[in-house]
Formats: C-alpha cells, structure tokens, sequence
C-alpha cells in the first residue's frame, strides 16, 4: 500500500508539467519493490515509468560507512543490518524515491 501513497505524491508533482516519461530512483531500503511502484505509477497516470533501484549507504557506530546488509525484504517491511558488527546502522541514503527526471 505504501507504493500506491508514494505515486500519488510523484502524480501530484508532476501532473501540471503533463509528462509522458518520468524517472524515479527507488532505494534498496525502501519497504517495497521498484516493480511495484512502476506498476502502480504507470496504471495511476498512463506515464512510461523507468526505475532504478539505488543501493543503501549507512553509517554505524561501530564504524562502518557502505551498503547495509540486507536480511529480509517483502512488502511492507524489510529487515537489515551494519555487515561488519551485525547492529542497526543509521541511513545514509537508499530508503527513498526521487524524481530524477520527465519528459
């Protein structure tokens, strides 16, 4: 459900500028899977959707800065880690979705 709200908002944004094509980045942290949202945002508007999936950075107390480690993932949650020491690192980037573009 979380994908249905979040093309919403990118129709909202973007419905004066009548795009045809849009470009979304979706990261790997985020609670759902990019197919999900281009299939959402394509049905909602007709749009020509592209989609790239963006990997995570986290930072970690214990020091580690990089990709988080990816236990589970299905909709609606995902569940990941700092590789090196196994704790709950601080997001960086990668558990959002941007507009990288339109036509």
């Amino acid at each position: 459900m979380h994908e249905i709200n979040i093309a919403k908002q990118i129709y909202e944004k973007l419905k004066d500028k009548k795009p045809k094509k849009v470009k979304i980045a979706v990261g790997e942290l985020c609670d759902f899977f990019p197919e999900e949202i281009k299939e959402t945002l394509e049905t909602l508007t007709g749009w020509k959707v592209e989609v790239i999936e963006e990997e995570s950075l986290v930072e970690c107390g214990c020091g580690y800065r990089g990709r988080a480690e990816i236990l589970e993932k299905s909709h609606g949650y995902i569940v990941y880690r700092c590789p090196n020491c196994k704790g709950k690192p601080k997001v960086i980037k990668g558990d959002s979705v941007r507009i990288l573009g339109y036509e």
